[in-house]
């Protein structure tokens, strides 16, 4: 249940203050792939102002979402966790609504994100309009990120990542 979850945005001073929390829920959610205290505050910058932390009614980190801008009209996801011991409780729901009423309320056009092809998160992308990119448009994508050199990672039969948008 969301019920009593408050979302604040990113800064600092909060992301210092849950780093412990930080770094536990993205062992949780990431296993293999987990950051560590240095990627959360190298993630916050003046680009990461739409980056958000679920909080519960007991003050404890149940879920965040670190965003940033990447062009003057696009914001990408660049990870997202919420407590898996809250079962389907909506918090991942909750910080990616909130982020689209910040990219509207900021009229950006178009929210960005990639996960690996193993993980099985597209639908629930999908039920807020994301869509998988096109090969064109994965090109222009890349080029947009000055990331062409992974270009592999994304095409053909070696392909292992998948990209989404959402227009806004």
């Amino acid at each position: 249940m969301t019920e009593g979850v408050k979302l604040l945005v990113a800064n600092k001073d909060n992301i210092l203050k849950y780093i412990n929390s930080l770094l536990e829920l993205d062992q949780i959610a990431f296993k293999e792939n987990t950051w560590e205290k240095q990627n959360f505050l190298l993630e916050f910058s003046e680009k990461s102002k739409y980056s958000l932390l679920a909080i519960d009614p007991f003050n404890q980190l149940v879920g965040y979402l670190f965003a940033y801008t990447y062009n003057l009209d696009s914001v990408h996801i660049s990870r997202i966790a919420s407590d898996k011991g809250s079962g389907l409780s909506g918090i991942g729901t909750k910080l990616v609504n909130k982020l689209i009423v910040l990219c509207r309320e900021r009229k950006l056009r178009k929210i960005t994100l990639e996960f690996d092809k193993s993980l099985v998160v597209g639908h629930f992308y999908k039920q807020f309009g994301f869509r998988k990119l096109t090969e064109n448009s994965i090109k222009n994508y890349l080029i947009a990120k000055k990331k062409l050199a992974k270009y592999n990672l994304y095409i053909g039969p070696n392909a292992t990542r998948i990209i989404m948008v959402m227009v806004l």
